[in-house]
């Protein structure tokens, strides 16, 4: 059962992921955070990463004391962390399970 403060994580980090790809113009994938999204750019020598990085990374210093937050979020995102666990690599194949 979810609770009510993972739902309300959800909801964020929902409204966080439309905010990426409205402000990207869809260039930002669907399911990235636009912190995952800013490390991506800045690992690929594009200038927006450059610049948008270490600005998203100090505001989550400042208000959170997170350290390389754009990289974790990248992480994450690189090893699914926010797809629930059933469907997170190594788990169980669906197909096989009786039912």
């Amino acid at each position: 059962m979810t609770t009510l403060k993972q739902r309300g994580i959800n909801f964020l980090i929902a409204l966080d992921q439309l905010f990426g790809v409205v402000i990207s113009l869809g260039a930002q994938y669907p399911d990235e955070t636009p912190s995952s999204y800013a490390y991506r750019l800045d690992k690929n020598g594009r200038f927006f990463g450059k610049l948008l990085r270490p600005a998203i990374d100090k505001v989550f210093n400042i208000l959170f004391n997170q350290t390389n937050h754009c990289y974790m979020a990248y992480m994450e995102e690189r090893d699914r962390y926010q797809l629930p666990p059933m469907l997170r690599d190594g788990a169980p194949d669906v197909a096989s399970r009786k039912i």
